[in-house]
């Protein structure tokens, strides 16, 4: 046998042997790639909006303090000052000057509180001294000082309620007031202003503690030179 034909027996075994290996290598199935389970992202905790928090957090501050609702009684003491006119004449000559009073009082008063609203009515009795003076000619009263009066009283009034402290609004004012002006020359004629006044009130008041008030008024008894102040201490019962 020739050098070529074992040449290409040995070739074309060498070939059958190889071939089904490589063709069963390449039948086989290819590997997927696994895929990995993909992770969820995990929620970050959203920061709340600072208008949020501060509407939490003032939720839980206690409320603010409310204006009590209350009625009672008070009393109390008052020092009075004020001056009115007063004439005097003898025959045909006649003279102005004017008086002034002061005193002291106790007053009783019941009063109701609604919201920002406090109104009440007030009973008193006041007493005290009274002189004249700055006539403006003759006949001159010498004697005209160092004079008692004594006045019983009404007062109605609304105030408005500022806060838990201080209040303060109009009044009406009506006073009975009676006055010693008889001079021991009989020839003169005293003249004081008239007993019975109506007039209006601008109040105010503080309360100082829980039971204890002070109140400042100004109240114009006339349109001229009739005025009044009044400074008062009450107590609630």
């Amino acid at each position: 046998m020739s050098l070529t034909k074992i040449f290409y027996i040995v070739f074309v075994s060498l070939f059958v042997s190889i071939s089904p290996a490589q063709t069963r290598s390449a039948k086989k199935p290819v590997a997927k790639p696994v895929s990995k389970p993909v992770s969820k992202p995990v929620a970050k905790p959203v920061a709340k909006p600072k208008q949020v928090q501060q509407v939490q957090s003032s939720a839980i501050t206690p409320p603010a303090p409310v204006i009590k609702t209350f009625s009672r009684f008070e009393v109390g003491s008052s020092y009075y000052m004020w001056n009115e006119g007063i004439n005097i004449s003898n025959g045909t000559n006649e003279a102005e000057g004017f008086a002034n009073y002061a005193g002291f009082g106790f007053n009783l008063e019941q009063n109701w509180a609604t919201g920002r609203w406090f109104r009440g009515v007030a009973l008193g009795y006041s007493f005290g001294k009274t002189s004249s003076g700055g006539f403006d000619s003759t006949p001159a009263f010498a004697d005209g000082i160092n004079r008692s009066w004594q006045a019983t009283q009404l007062s109605v009034f609304s105030f408005y309620r500022f806060n838990s402290t201080f209040s303060a609004g109009p009044g009406l004012f009506a006073r009975q007031r009676d006055a010693d002006w008889q001079p021991k020359d009989q020839t003169l004629t005293v003249k004081p202003q008239s007993a019975t006044q109506i007039a209006g009130q601008i109040i105010m008041r503080w309360q100082i503690l829980d039971r204890l008030a002070i109140l400042q008024s100004y109240t114009l008894l006339n349109f001229k030179d009739s005025t009044m102040w009044t400074w008062s201490a009450q107590f609630s019962l």
